[in-house]
């Protein structure tokens, strides 16, 4: 048996008998360290040299070009195996990166579960690709050209829109961004190409002008809700129909966020899902993982309603924390869940078209904007960081253009001689 493998044994057999239970997962972990860095570097010699009139022990490797020392076997070790860690680095595939990028986003609790969740299955839509080279190269060989190339790919004969697009580019995106952060590479080449994709041809987009409530049917929701007996969830969608909050946002609702004195709601935090030990997914109230600190946290209006509605809801949930804590001993609010299986039920029963509660925040914006609100003043309203974001929640009527109008501008002058 050779000297390696017998020390390797010899490593392996030594961890029982020479720490306890309570220390043994942190030994093995050691121990294993050391096998990787004998298995890469071979034999760790001691040395002695003399020093101010004292011997020194130190030890000493070599990585096949320069030799590694330390004054300890173990601080040796650690060297070694950072060295090894570069080396992993170095040759780690972009496909290997992503893995690394997806774990590291569930594990983050600033992000939704649900929002991580959609990692994977569009990493499969664009880079799963047989065609995709470049899921398989190594970080640090990607190129300017070779991420263009596949940005082409992925978007071929204007076959993929570009609100897809932008899923695949902010994948990439996030993936280059960690490479940067653990020194792979010294910049985002992902992020640099993008504006040399200005120019791609998409698919056209579904249209969702018509995706809200008119007034008229947000009313009729209203009034037929008022008509049934009172529960948390008839409350719950009255009181979103009040605000255009984010969902999370208006579960979050405690009763110190309703400032009776000022008769305004504090918004600052909003509940999400995300992943925790071995739960796939459950609730959590964190601060803004999306409208930010800055732009998320803001204070609305109470009008009247949703004062009176307030009122209903405190003769409920009065002693709880949450506005809209669930049945008994809940630590959260009603679900998001439930609350658009009931809304689902109240459009049905008031005859108007069937929207998420989320459908809440268009509606606000859209009839905001139809009032002559400035954009910036409905960007704050909403807790967005841009006017980009807001723009995207309005959804304007579009209306023929009565003809009186189309003569001044598209009709002659009558000062005008005829030809």
């Amino acid at each position: 048996m050779c000297k390696l493998c017998v020390q390797t044994k010899d490593i392996a057999g030594d961890i029982l008998k020479s720490v306890g239970s309570d220390r043994l997962k942190e030994e093995m972990q050691r121990r294993e360290k050391e096998i990787e860095v004998l298995k890469r570097f071979g034999d760790i010699t001691k040395h002695q040299k003399k020093k101010n009139n004292r011997i020194v022990e130190y030890y000493i490797a070599y990585d096949g070009r320069k030799q590694i020392t330390s004054t300890t076997r173990d601080g040796l070790i650690e060297k070694l195996y950072n060295l090894l860690d570069g080396e992993a680095d170095k040759n780690i595939t972009v496909e290997q990166l992503f893995e690394m990028y997806a774990q590291r986003r569930h594990e983050d609790t600033s992000i939704s579960s649900r929002t991580a969740d959609f990692d994977r299955p569009n990493w499969n839509r664009f880079f799963k690709d047989d065609k995709c080279k470049l899921k398989t190269m190594k970080v640090v060989d990607v190129t300017t050209p070779a991420i263009l190339l596949e940005y082409k790919r992925i978007v071929g004969y204007g076959e993929r829109t570009k609100k897809d697009f932008g899923k695949a580019t902010s994948l990439l995106n996030g993936v280059f961004d960690l490479a940067v952060e653990m020194e792979i590479v010294q910049s985002n080449l992902a992020r640099s190409v993008l504006p040399l994709t200005k120019k791609f041809k998409f698919a056209m987009e579904k249209d969702h002008s018509n995706d809200v409530w008119t007034k008229e049917e947000r009313d009729k929701l209203v009034e037929y809700i008022n008509t049934l007996p009172q529960t948390r969830y008839t409350l719950a969608i009255r009181l979103a129909a009040c605000f255009p909050l984010r969902v999370g946002e208006l579960r979050a609702l405690m009763w110190e966020d309703f400032l009776e004195n000022e008769m305004k709601l504090r918004i600052h935090h909003e509940i999400v899902k995300i992943r925790k030990g071995n739960k796939k997914s459950c609730d959590a109230d964190v601060p803004f993982p999306k409208g930010g600190q800055d732009s998320g946290c803001r204070k609305i209006p109470v009008l009247d309603e949703a004062e009176q509605i307030l009122k209903e809801l405190r003769a409920i949930n009065g002693g709880k924390k949450y506005i809209l804590n669930g049945e008994g001993n809940a630590a959260f609010s009603i679900s998001t869940n439930k609350i658009n299986e009931h809304l689902r039920k109240y459009c049905e029963g008031a005859g108007v078209p069937y929207y998420s509660s989320h459908q809440f925040r268009f509606y606000g914006a859209t009839r905001l904007f139809a009032e002559n609100v400035s954009l910036n003043t409905i960007r704050n309203y909403l807790g967005h960081s841009t006017l980009q974001m807001t723009l995207h929640y309005l959804r304007p009527d579009i209306e023929d253009v009565d003809e009186e109008t189309l003569k001044k501008v598209f009709g002659r002058s009558n000062k005008v001689k005829q030809a």
